[in-house]
């Protein structure tokens, strides 16, 4: 009969979860919030929901010096 894995797959795979939780995880976050409107900000829970700022970065700003 075959065996399970050793013990090491299962803590460098939490290991690796935790790494790239940390690694995306603020760029997952910020996605989120900003579907809040002008008046939220980075914060939870979420002050409704908008399309505020997506569209504002769409929008784009001209020429800048």
């Amino acid at each position: 009969m075959r065996e399970g894995r050793p013990r090491s797959f299962y803590v460098l795979a939490i290991f690796f979860a935790a790494y790239v939780l940390f690694l995306y995880g603020p760029m997952i976050a910020i996605y989120v919030l900003s579907f809040q409107g002008p008046q939220g900000g980075l914060t939870f829970p979420m002050n409704g929901v908008s399309t505020f700022w997506i569209a504002k970065l769409f929008q784009g700003t001209g020429i800048v010096d």
